[in-house]
């Protein structure tokens, strides 16, 4: 969520606050494999997106061609694009010293347990499409229990701040601005 409020623009004035942050041995970022995943995902979904966008804008009419910048602009491969947007979010993560969580251990019989129970991330229906948020929160957590580091958890999702609303070493903030 955090990304996508950046467009996924990994040089956006935020995302280049937490380099200077890290840089200056401020902060360490953290990302779960879960969300690493996600990105990934987001960034597979836009790059097929704006080919299709592209590809549409090649076909516009004569007159809309004149009145629009570059109307010779070819769309690209969507693997290069795909590749390129990629390497850019490899250049963030490797720029940022990234530390990914993996939740390998997070045990799917008490993410099945908070499904059912619901407990949040799940919230009162049982929504089954937070399962991957269930698995990265699981691996926030087991993070802090193994370190018993203190951690600040950047989402502005509701479900997020209330299955941190108890844990005095993770700390739930809205938005990279409240870091």
């Amino acid at each position: 969520q955090v990304f996508d409020q950046q467009s996924l623009d990994f040089k956006s004035p935020h995302l280049l606050r937490l380099r200077r942050l890290v840089r200056a041995k401020a902060i360490t970022l953290l990302l779960t494999s879960v969300t690493l995943g996600e990105i990934r995902s987001h960034l597979d979904r836009d790059a097929k997106e704006s080919l299709r966008i592209l590809r549409n804008y090649k076909r516009a009419s004569k007159l809309v061609k004149r009145i629009l910048p570059n109307p010779h602009f070819e769309p690209s491969d969507e693997n290069d694009l795909r590749e390129a947007l990629h390497r850019e979010f490899d250049e963030f993560l490797k720029s940022c010293a990234i530390e990914v969580v993996n939740a390998t251990n997070v045990c799917p019989e008490q993410v099945l347990h908070n499904y059912f129970a619901p407990v949040p991330p799940f919230g009162e229906q049982g929504k089954k499409h937070e399962f991957p948020d269930a698995f990265a929160i699981g691996a926030i957590r087991d993070w802090s229990e193994r370190t018993g580091d203190l951690a600040y958890v950047v989402s502005g999702d509701k479900d997020w701040k209330r299955s941190f609303l108890r844990n005095k070493k993770l700390v739930q903030l809205d938005n990279i601005e409240q870091l």
